[in-house]
């Protein structure tokens, strides 16, 4: 039986290569031919453009052209099952599909028990009868596995065992460095995401290693396909990330789904490209490096300055602020006055004022100027000279002038009159010192959370959304994705809503990840609130699959201890090594037993292995201690970013949403993670960033927070807990 299922897999394997060959060779040959065959018209061009892409992406997927198969039975057809098969590309094969055709849901999801085409709306209802995962190299069957099968009607369908799945196979791989695409190994519920309706909002909270970016990079790319609900254009969408570090991470998996050049920012970098003119910010690892140093058990001033610069209470002080600007400019209004001659009286341009339906205070002004001159040139019954038009235009600016926002910025938040008028019953007396306290910058050079602010009152006092095509701005989008979305506050939000043409998003995120507690989410009713209800579709993900069983429940155990309410990841069925402890004497102790630890790791196969610090400057300096020790191979992930060497040693924060083969969490004594609930979160993130293995070094006490009972006994110095066992069940 096995022996005939693989003969038929290996004939449908060679038929398709075949085919495959046959129409790369005919496209080829007409792409050669001579222009007097072929012509140079647009639609001839258009056919040799079309022509060639079809040959580079058969020759991508000719080494693998599928990678699963189906068995679908519609409820509709007499002849019985019909078989296709799922690949990354789209080929020109009847029987093959690409993994954002349509019928590829029956195989991602064979209880579907149908599929549904997106332009359409039709439905296919039916049943499936099989699906096959098949493993081919170098077009080569390798192996083939059913995944699912119901041998008879009525039967109870066979699903195979989670250990044994083409998932838990694709997990046990090492990581390269670089994200992987998942096409082969899409879960259910990870497929309704990614083609989830183009339109409204869906925000997926997913635990760490639940393939949340994963499921951002597949969603383009079907958002981007020719079967996606609406005909987007790469240059109509935008993918968020969290740092330069991750969207370096994530890129190279753009080429392998065939998602064409798209703008990836961080959100940082992205409000400043839509400011109406470039504004001094003070870098942004300073203001990280004072929150991992600091504690949240008592916020400090900054901290709660922060807060508010991110919330929706600082746009209505913004919005207050800009009204109250043009009732003060309207209200000083005089004599329009040239030489000795009256032209118009401020009763009459109080009037103009006042009927003026601009909302932006800037364009407000151009347009009541503009009514102003024409009322005059009317009076005059003549057109205004050069010279008495720029004498009208300078007295108009005595009263109202043009505003430029980040000076009006810095003059709100140093003023406390100013302040206390703006935001009324938003602020209290003590808040409103406070701010104004640390306002006060001579220098006017802005911090980074000073930056959704700006923009939202660049936006209040300039149209930045209709200068000329909106759809050529490129700053507006037609959809988003938002990955790290608990680390966006609500202002930043508001900012992205503005840009956006139809309000479509797909923000993904983890609450149990939120780091700082001046910035970020609390609570995903925080984003909801921005949009309409009936425009949301809500998502939880709570299985991790980039760690192994242990891992994910010593991460488990950790996030209980510091937020109890947080989404606790549930630990997939692919078990592995326990966390391994290892104290030292002494700092340099340590340095030598994580340079031993490197090594080994390496000569047991780990591809990629991160050594995780505190902060950037630990980063830093326990970098040069390594390479004394030996380890010179090591790249610095908060400067470089880039992944030319096995080892990173890196910062926690610089390594979120990133994945490695083995973390080293390195100074993880008490002393250095004090408990706090930022800590506790912080070595969250690091432990979670472990696909395979854990090692924990420290010296003196071990932080209280990863002292978890059942994983951790107090050793003797230089001692080595639980290696190579796995936890019992």
């Amino acid at each position: 039986m096995e022996d005939g299922i693989r003969k038929e897999e290996e004939t449908k394997l060679e038929q398709t290569i075949g085919r495959i060959d046959q129409i790369v060779d005919d496209r080829k040959q007409w792409c050669q031919k001579g222009k007097e065959e072929t012509g140079t018209g647009e639609t001839l061009r258009e056919t040799r453009r079309i022509y060639e892409e079809c040959i580079r992406n058969l020759e991508e997927a000719r080494p693998t052209p599928y990678f699963g198969r189906v068995d679908f039975e519609p409820a509709t057809s007499p002849a019985g099952a019909e078989t296709y098969y799922i690949g990354k590309y789209h080929i020109e094969i009847d029987y093959v599909y690409s993994f954002w055709a349509p019928v590829a849901a029956l195989y991602y999801d064979p209880t579907s028990n149908g599929y549904k085409v997106p332009k359409s709306g039709d439905a296919i209802d039916g049943t499936v009868r099989l699906t096959r995962h098949l493993q081919i190299e170098n077009t080569s069957l390798v192996e083939y596995r059913d995944v699912y099968r119901l041998a008879t009607p009525g039967a109870k369908a066979m699903h195979i065992h989670a250990e044994e799945s083409p998932l838990a196979h694709a997990l046990a791989k090492r990581r390269t460095g670089q994200l992987r695409d998942i096409v082969e190994t899409i879960q259910p519920q990870q497929y309704q995401q990614i083609v989830a309706g183009f339109r409204g909002v869906i925000i997926v909270q997913g635990v760490a290693g639940s393939g949340k970016s994963e499921v951002g990079i597949h969603r383009l790319a079907y958002l981007l396909s020719p079967h996606g609900e609406t005909k987007l254009t790469p240059e109509e969408v935008i993918f968020f990330g969290p740092s330069k570090v991750f969207l370096r991470y994530i890129s190279s998996m753009l080429p392998e789904l065939e998602i064409p050049k798209i703008k990836q920012r961080t959100i940082f970098d992205w409000l400043r490209s839509t400011l109406s003119h470039s504004v001094k910010t003070e870098p942004l690892d300073r203001l990280l490096e004072k929150d991992l140093r600091g504690s949240i058990g008592k916020l400090p001033e900054g901290t709660q300055v922060a807060r508010l610069k991110g919330s929706l209470a600082m746009a209505r002080i913004l919005d207050k602020y800009a009204k109250s600007m043009r009732t003060r400019f309207i209200g000083s209004a005089t004599d329009i006055v040239v030489g000795h001659r009256k032209l118009m009286a401020k009763a009459t341009v109080k009037k103009i004022a006042r009927k003026s339906t601009e909302t932006h205070l800037n364009e407000a002004r151009k347009r009541v100027l503009q009514q102003v001159e024409s009322e005059i040139r009317k009076k005059l019954d003549r057109l205004l000279e050069p010279q008495l038009q720029a004498e009208i235009e300078k007295k108009f600016s005595e009263f109202w002038p043009e505003v430029d926002f980040a000076n009006a910025y810095f003059d709100l938040l140093s003023n406390r009159d100013s302040l206390a008028t703006a935001s009324k019953n938003t602020l209290t007396e003590n808040e409103l010192e406070i701010v104004v306290r640390l306002s006060q910058n001579r220098e006017k050079k802005f911090k980074r959370e000073d930056l959704p602010a700006l923009c939202y009152l660049d936006h209040a006092i300039n149209d930045r959304l209709n200068l000329g095509d909106r759809r050529q701005k490129p700053s507006s989008f037609s959809h988003a994705v938002v990955d790290e979305a608990q680390d966006v506050s609500p202002l930043e939000f508001t900012v992205l809503k503005l840009h956006s043409r139809n309000g479509a998003f797909t923000i993904l995120g983890d609450l149990g990840q939120r780091l700082l507690p001046h910035w970020g989410i609390s609570s995903w009713r925080e984003v909801k609130n921005l949009f309409p209800e009936q425009n949301i579709r809500y998502w939880e993900a709570p299985y991790s699959y980039r760690s192994t069983y242990e891992i994910t429940k010593y991460a488990r155990r950790i996030l209980t201890k510091i937020a109890p309410r947080a989404p606790r990841p549930r630990p997939y069925q692919r078990h592995g090594e326990r966390p391994v402890f290892v104290r030292s004497k002494t700092f340099q102790d340590m340095v030598d037993a994580i340079a031993r630890d490197i090594r080994t790791l390496s000569d047991q196969g780990m591809q990629t292995v991160a050594v995780l610090c505190k902060t950037a400057l630990e980063a830093s300096e326990l970098r040069k201690k390594l390479a004394r020790a030996g380890i010179s191979n090591s790249v610095l992930l908060d400067k470089r970013g880039d992944y030319d060497s096995k080892v990173v040693i890196s910062s926690i924060f610089t390594s979120k949403g990133l994945e490695y083969d083995a973390v080293i969490l390195a100074n993880a004594r008490e002393r250095n993670y004090p408990s706090t609930e930022m800590n506790g979160r912080l070595l969250y993130i690091a432990v979670t960033r472990a696909a395979h293995k854990l090692h924990v070094h420290w010296f003196g006490p071990l932080a209280k927070v990863l002292a978890v009972p059942g994983f951790f006994k107090e050793p003797n110095e230089g001692h080595r807990q639980e290696k190579g066992k796995k936890l019992r069940r």
